[in-house]
C-alpha cells in the first residue's frame, strides 16, 4: 500500500528547510564567486580540480529538484550543450572528471548556478541579490585595480611594490595582470560596469547617497584608468558601446516625448556617449605617460628615466591591421584544421585542451608558431564543441539576447529593472568583446 504525503508530516517541512537552506548557500556561493575566481587566478587554487566541479554539479542538480527548475525552457538549453560537452570528451579519450575539474566546463556550471538562483527569487530579493553581487565585484576589482596600478607605478619610478599580492607590468607599452593585458581588461570593464549600475541605487538612499556615490565615482574612475592602460582596443569598443546603450535606454525611459522624437535623442545619447567614453579611454594612456615622465625626470636619474620613458612607449598593436593583429590568420587555421580532421566539425577538440590540440598552420611556412586561443569567442565555440555544441551554444546566446532586448525596452523605473537592465548592457559588451577575444568562452589557456 503507498503510502501518502500526510502519513509521514515531516516531509513537507524537511523539504521546506532544505530548499531554505539551498537558497541561502546558492546566493552566498554566486555573491561571492567573483572573489573566488580572483583568488584562484592569484594563487592558482583549485585549478584542474575534478571535485570542485563535481560538487557544482551536483549541487545545481539539487537546485533543480528542490525548485523544479526543469520547467524553465532555457534550462534543458544548458542541459543540453552539457551533456553534448561531456560526450564528446569521453567520444575523444578525455576522462569525464578531468573534464569536470577543467576552467570552460566550471564556467558553464557557473552560469547555470545564476541562472538557477536568479530563477528561484521574486523581484525585491532578485533587486537585492544583485546590489550584492555588484558590490562585491565593484569592490574586488577596484582593489585589484589599485594593486596593479600602484605596483606598475612603483615599478616605474624604482619604489617597493613586492608587498603588494597582485602586480601589474607594461608589456609593450601596455598594462598586464592576470596574464596579459586583454586579460585584465574586461575584468576593469566589468568593473566598472557594476559600479555604473549601483549609481542609481546610491541615489535612491538617502542617509547614504553622498558617501556611496562619491565611493562608487572613486571605483569607476580606477576601474577605467587600469582599463585606458591596458589599451585592449576590443574592450574600449565593447565598454563605450555598452555605456552609450544604457544612456539611450534612460533616454528612451525617461524623456516625455513622441516616439520618433525619443528615438532621435536616444541614437544622440548613445553616439555622443559612446564617443566621450572612447576618448576618455584613449586620452587617459597619455596622460598617465606624462605625469610618470615628468616625475621620473625630477626623481630618477638620467638612465632610469630614460628606461622609464622607453617602458612607456607603446607598440605592436597597430601592425598587420589588414589581419586584425593576426586574428583572421588564427581563423583561417581553424577552418583548414577542422577540414583536414572532418570528425571536428562533429566533435570540435573538446576540453581540456591539449597540446596536440594547439591552432597550428596560421603562419605560412612557420609551423613551428601556434596558438591556444582563436582571439574569437565564437569562433572558438565551433572549435572546440564542434557543429552540434555551437549550435546548442548560440541557441542559448539567442534565446539570452532576446529577453534582454525586451528587458532594455520595458519602462521600468524600479531598483530591479533598473539593475536588469545593467546586466543586459554588461552582457552585450561581453558579446562584443567576444568577436576580437574568447571573453565569454574563455579556453582552459586563460
Amino acid at each position: 500500500m503507498p503510502v501518502c504525503q500526510n502519513d509521514l508530516p515531516f516531509v513537507p517541512r524537511l523539504t521546506k528547510r532544505l530548499g531554505l537552506c539551498l537558497e541561502i548557500a546558492a546566493r552566498v556561493l554566486t555573491v561571492l564567486c567573483f572573489p573566488l575566481l580572483i583568488v584562484r587566478d592569484i594563487w592558482n587554487i583549485g585549478q584542474d580540480s575534478p571535485a570542485a566541479g563535481l560538487f557544482c554539479l551536483l549541487f545545481e542538480l539539487l537546485l533543480v529538484a528542490v525548485f523544479q527548475s526543469y520547467k524553465e525552457p532555457q534550462l534543458w538549453l544548458w542541459a543540453l550543450f552539457f551533456l553534448w560537452m561531456g560526450a564528446t570528451s569521453v567520444w575523444r579519450g578525455s576522462d569525464l572528471l578531468v573534464a569536470f575539474g577543467s576552467m570552460t566546463p566550471r564556467h558553464w556550471l557557473l552560469s547555470g548556478l545564476f541562472f538557477f538562483t536568479a530563477a528561484n527569487q521574486s523581484r525585491r530579493q532578485r533587486a537585492r541579490w544583485l546590489t550584492g553581487i555588484f558590490a562585491v565585484i565593484a569592490a574586488t576589482v577596484t582593489l585589484c585595480c589599485i594593486s596593479i596600478l600602484w605596483s606598475n607605478t612603483a615599478r616605474l619610478l624604482g619604489a617597493s611594490y613586492e608587498f603588494l599580492p597582485i602586480r601589474g607590468i607594461l608589456v609593450s607599452g601596455r598594462l598586464s595582470a592576470f596574464g596579459n593585458p586583454n586579460s585584465l581588461a574586461p575584468i576593469a570593464a566589468i568593473g566598472g560596469a557594476c559600479s555604473v549600475a549601483l549609481l542609481p541605487v546610491a541615489f535612491r538612499n538617502k542617509k547614504l547617497r553622498l558617501p556611496a556615490s562619491l565611493l562608487l565615482v572613486f571605483c569607476l574612475g580606477t576601474d577605467l584608468f587600469c582599463l585606458a592602460l591596458t589599451r585592449s582596443r576590443g574592450t574600449f569598443v565593447a565598454f563605450s558601446c555598452a555605456a552609450g546603450l544604457m544612456a539611450a535606454v534612460t533616454v528612451l525611459e525617461r524623456l516625455p516625448a513622441r516616439l520618433i522624437r525619443r528615438l532621435v535623442c536616444a541614437c544622440l545619447a548613445l553616439i555622443l556617449t559612446a564617443g566621450a567614453v572612447l576618448g576618455a579611454l584613449v586620452l587617459s594612456k597619455e596622460l598617465y605617460d606624462d605625469c610618470i615622465s615628468t616625475i621620473a625626470q625630477n626623481r630618477l636619474t638620467q638612465a632610469e628615466a630614460q628606461q622609464t620613458e622607453e617602458a612607456l612607449v607603446t607598440f605592436g598593436i597597430d601592425y598587420a591591421a589588414d589581419t586584425m593583429t593576426d586574428r583572421t590568420l588564427y581563423w583561417s587555421a581553424i577552418l583548414r584544421m577542422m577540414n583536414d580532421d572532418p570528425k571536428l566539425w562533429l566533435t570540435g577538440t573538446t576540453h581540456p585542451l591539449k597540446k596536440t590540440n594547439m591552432i597550428t598552420g596560421a603562419y605560412e611556412g612557420r609551423p613551428e608558431k601556434t596558438g591556444a586561443s582563436a582571439h574569437n569567442g565564437y569562433v572558438d565555440v565551433l572549435f572546440t564543441y564542434g557543429i552540434p555544441g555551437a549550435f546548442l551554444c548560440f541557441a542559448m546566446l539567442c534565446s539570452w539576447a532576446y529577453c534582454g532586448i525586451r528587458l532594455l525596452f520595458r519602462k521600468d523605473p524600479s531598483t530591479y529593472g533598473h539593475l536588469l537592465k545593467a546586466c543586459v548592457a554588461m552582457a552585450f559588451m561581453v558579446m562584443i568583446n567576444g568577436m576580437v577575444e574568447n571573453v565569454p568562452f574563455p579556453s582552459d589557456f586563460h
